[in-house]
C-alpha cells in the first residue's frame, strides 16, 4: 500500500509562517507590557492587530495546504493530496 502524498509547504508558506512566530511572539511582548500596566491601551491593541496579522499569515498557508478558501472554521473541498476535507462549522 502507498502512503498517501503528504502536503509540502513552498517558500512563501515557509516565510508567512516564520513571519506569523515572530508577530505572535510580538504580541506575547505587548501582553506582558499590558500586564505590568505599561501603557495598556497601546500594548493590547498592538497585541490585538499583531494577533489579526498572524491569524492572517496562518490562513493563507492553511489555504494552500488544504486547496480551498477558509471561511470562518468551515472548510469544503480537497486538500493538495486529493482527500476530502469538512471543517467544523
Amino acid at each position: 500500500m502507498v502512503a498517501p502524498r503528504q502536503p509540502v509547504l513552498n517558500v512563501s508558506d515557509k516565510e508567512d509562517l516564520g513571519d506569523a512566530k515572530l508577530l505572535l511572539g510580538t504580541a506575547a511582548g505587548n501582553l506582558r507590557a499590558a500586564l505590568v500596566g505599561d501603557e495598556l491601551s497601546d500594548a493590547l491593541l498592538n497585541a490585538e492587530r499583531q494577533t489579526e496579522q498572524a491569524l492572517l499569515a496562518i490562513r493563507r498557508v492553511r489555504e494552500h495546504v488544504v486547496g480551498e478558501k477558509v471561511v470562518g472554521e468551515k472548510v469544503v473541498g480537497e486538500n493538495v493530496v486529493g482527500e476530502k476535507v469538512v471543517g467544523a462549522e
